[in-house]
């Protein structure tokens, strides 16, 4: 059937089902970026007078692959009486790495808030030759939970996760309803459905029958099961959103052709626990803007404020903003908040967040948010242009 199939996936009409086959290798083996110890940025650091420090290390899965972390979090003094902080763990996306998370580390540290990121089992530094669109990736996550809350340093933990990341924490939320909040940017509903859009988009001369989409996606399924020994049809977010009741984010861009701006709508209408919906300028790949990472953070802020009752109170430095919630809504009593866009232009930041963790998108982008770096620490190392990444790639 595969060679019959393909066949007619070259037959010119078809293209879009020629591009689902090549689909199949980049969603178990997208291409690994990788990058050295140097563009993590130095070890300790200040930010607005505030001291800091990155911790490395590596954990292990429950599949025995080999995470490489990095912990950003406030530094304490010794002699000074020990202080838990909240921690936000950032996902990053398919095909990419732990620097993703670098344009959010100024803005944590400032509020007193740690954040945890790593890359994911086939990505970057770390092992494993696959990845599987959040079905392994959860359990990875479910480990750095663990870590987390055996560390005295820790409090309420938040999950950031972007695509393949946001799919991630999807997946893990309604198994732990003790998370303080998630972020979720730009994840897919359903990964067969996703798979149909993707199928579609390409097709340039009449729409692909559906018996042949179904054969077709038949053949992904069996390639990716005996490569990856996962199942496709078990990648559905949409089902864990249905029984989700962690304070939840969701944000999608306007322009995104990869993962259709519908899917997070479908989350957010499912979604059983508080939600709140944001649509942002850009595509799938966009860095957010400045005020776009801002409004997240402080949605942190709040959610992860009320998680905890010795919460440090110098993290609720930032307002409530329109459309958000100061406290939970039981489910049953929810009301539909109302969808934001934030399409205005980013404030300057008084400092490079690309002078502590290097990014791609802050270095290379030239869409990038620009940053001021006249308050900039002077224990702060700056960039060294060979050290510079690719730009973000494509991928969920």
């Amino acid at each position: 059937m595969e060679s019959d199939i393909r066949g007619l996936a070259r037959g010119g009409s078809l293209e879009g089902l020629g591009s689902l086959f090549a689909l199949w290798n980049f969603i178990i083996r997208p291409p690994r970026t990788t990058y050295t110890a140097e563009d993590l940025g130095p070890s300790e650091f200040q930010v607005g007078g505030q001291r800091a420090m990155r911790k490395d290390l590596k954990l292990r899965s429950s599949r025995g692959v080999s995470l490489a972390c990095s912990h950003f979090t406030p530094k304490q003094d010794r002699d000074d009486e020990l202080q838990q902080f909240p921690v936000v763990i950032y996902l990053h996306g398919n095909s990419s790495n732990r620097l993703e998370a670098g344009s959010l580390v100024a803005e944590f540290i400032s509020r007193r808030i740690s954040l945890f990121c790593f890359d994911a089992a086939g990505c970057g530094l770390s092992g494993g030759e696959y990845v599987s669109l959040g079905w392994y990736e959860r359990d990875d996550l479910a480990t750095v939970v663990k870590y987390l809350r055996t560390n005295p340093e820790c409090g309420p933990i938040g999950i950031w996760g972007r695509s393949m990341g946001a799919a991630t924490a999807l997946l893990h939320a309604d198994r732990d309803p003790t998370l303080g909040a998630i972020c979720l940017d730009s994840s897919y509903a359903d990964f067969r459905m996703l798979a149909e859009d993707f199928a579609q988009s390409y097709a340039v001369m009449f729409p692909i029958p559906d018996w042949l989409l179904t054969a077709a996606l038949s053949v992904v399924r069996s390639k990716v099961q005996k490569l990856a020994d996962f199942d496709i049809d078990h990648l559905v977010p949409l089902n864990h959103a249905k029984r989700s009741t962690v304070p939840a984010l969701f944000m999608h861009a306007t322009g995104d052709t990869l993962i259709p701006h519908k899917h997070s709508q479908l989350l957010s209408d499912a979604y059983f626990g508080e939600r709140e919906f944001m649509t942002v300028d850009g595509d799938h790949n966009s860095p957010r803007s400045e005020s776009v990472n801002r409004y997240a953070i402080n949605f942190f802020c709040r959610q992860l404020s009320f998680a905890s009752r010795g919460f440090d109170s110098s993290v609720q430095t930032s307002p409530v903003v329109h459309g958000a919630s100061a406290h939970r809504v039981p489910p049953w009593k929810r009301r539909s908040l109302p969808k934001m866009s934030m399409s205005a232009k980013p404030p300057r930041a008084d400092i490079s967040a690309c002078e502590i963790l290097k990014p791609r998108a802050c270095m290379e982008d030239e869409h990038a948010p620009e940053f001021d770096k006249g308050g900039s620490d002077a224990s702060l190392s700056p960039m060294r242009p060979e050290s510079s990444m690719p730009a973000r790639r494509g991928g969920a």
